[in-house]
């Protein structure tokens, strides 16, 4: 069985196979190597603790992780595309600066820069 998760820059991927008494945890600071890498190491090293033939997993998933980079910056200048230019929030910026609280009961501190996008939707908001 296995999960994976991210949050904050950080990447986590996490394999268990009780019957061969192996737990496999990858952790990745940085959002850049993507899933596919953690996949990767895990294979790679699940290969080794259990005696199997191994490949060059990392190279198999790099097509993967290309294509999916690829992705990101089509969504990313779609998303520019459709901003709103020269528009300003309704209020000022300082306005929406505060602490907030989602349906998990997460606390968000927002804390805004200058740079405002459409409307009343602005750069930054970080989870403390």
């Amino acid at each position: 069985m296995w999960h994976s998760g991210n949050g904050d820059g950080q990447l986590a991927y996490m394999v268990l196979l009780p019957d061969d008494k192996l737990g496999i945890a990858i952790l990745t600071n940085s959002w850049r190597t993507s899933v596919f890498l953690n996949l990767a190491l895990a294979e790679r090293i699940s290969d080794c603790y259990l005696h199997l033939s191994t490949r060059d997993y990392a190279a198999e998933y790099r097509e993967s992780w290309e294509k999916s980079e690829e992705q990101d910056v089509v969504q990313e200048r779609a998303l520019e595309s459709a901003r709103l230019k020269n528009t300003t929030p309704t209020l000022p910026l300082s306005a929406y600066a505060g602490e907030y609280r989602d349906n998990s009961s997460s606390r968000f501190k927002s804390q805004w820069k200058t740079t405002s996008w459409s409307c009343d939707t602005v750069e930054e908001s970080r989870r403390i």
